[in-house]
């Protein structure tokens, strides 16, 4: 099960920078990093590009991971 978390821009104490997470705008779901961009952070694809709308996010966490 995805345990989605709302995003909070600025706010947002769990996120690990430069860790790869699911991530979605409400309508589409993708992989996407949370990495330094200008001044501050944003979600960024995998050519670094960064994305906006995002409303929720959810760490990977694959079936398993969690006796490993």
């Amino acid at each position: 099960m995805i345990e989605w978390r709302k995003y909070d821009k600025g706010n947002d104490q769990m996120i690990i920078a430069d860790e790869e997470y699911l991530v979605t705008d409400g309508k589409r779901i993708n992989f996407f990093k949370y990495t330094r961009f200008g001044e501050g952070y944003e979600w960024t694809d995998s050519v670094g590009f960064p994305i906006n709308g995002v409303t929720h996010w959810a760490p990977i966490n694959l079936p398993g991971e969690e006796e490993a």
